[in-house]
């Protein structure tokens, strides 16, 4: 059975064998590949109805096996809109992954959450999505050599293909050169706006020099515009 098959399963019935086999299947490079899955910014109103559910059953099935003292509902609740509002590139695969991950990786400092003393709150489960999103960018550095980027944004690996003979994705390229074409345009802008301002006020000192010299009017001008007209 597919695995997109198996999450409807238990979505439909709770079945814990069919989100195990869910998660076995499941890894960064695994959930990148994936093709004609709906992302939660992509979805209908309906459909968001939905798909918050599905997350809170996700969630509240994480929090009560690993943190039986919790108030697993009103968590898993908080933890389901702050989801679909922060990360609308994400389907229920990330979420599903996100749990197994904080799991499974409890090498690393910035998850450890086991232990009498700790308490799951949505603002603890913010932090560890930063941890996971990083994690995930590793994964797709490592994928880049070998994918290339779909029309609809999904990624496709690149099986015996010459990347060299394959359009490359210039867009963040393209941006990069954008924001510094901005930035040198902004930054000729502040250096003539500076030198506008040098230059008025050494006309200002010029004139100032004028008033306390011993000189006519006309020789004064007459000064002044052979300032004025300096490169």
């Amino acid at each position: 059975m597919e695995i997109k098959q198996q999450l409807q399963m238990y979505l439909q019935t709770g079945n814990s064998i069919s989100i195990a086999k869910v998660e076995r299947e499941l890894s960064f490079e695994t959930i990148l590949k994936m093709e004609r899955v709906a992302k939660f910014c992509q979805l209908t109103k309906e459909q968001e109805k939905n798909i918050l559910t599905h997350i809170h059953m996700l969630s509240d099935r994480f929090f009560k096996v690993n943190f039986p003292d919790a108030n697993t509902s009103e968590v898993a609740s908080q933890f389901a809109v702050d989801i679909l509002e922060t990360r609308p590139d994400w389907t229920l695969y990330d979420v599903i992954y996100f749990f197994k991950f904080i799991r499974q990786r409890q090498d690393l400092d910035e998850l450890k959450v086991f232990g009498n003393a700790f308490k799951i709150t949505p603002i603890v489960l913010s932090k560890f999505l930063s941890v996971y999103e990083e994690h995930k960018s590793y994964a797709i550095d490592r994928l880049r050599n070998q994918i290339d980027f779909k029309p609809n944004n999904q990624l496709q690996l690149s099986e015996n293909i010459d990347i060299k003979d394959k359009p490359r994705d210039n867009r963040f390229k393209e941006l990069h050169e954008y924001l510094k074409a901005k930035q040198e345009e902004k930054s000729d802008f502040v250096e003539r706006a500076a030198l506008t301002r040098q230059f008025h006020k050494d006309n200002e000192f010029c004139q100032k020099w004028l008033k306390e010299q011993e000189a006519t009017d006309a020789e004064k001008l007459a000064w002044f515009k052979i300032f004025f007209n300096r490169k």
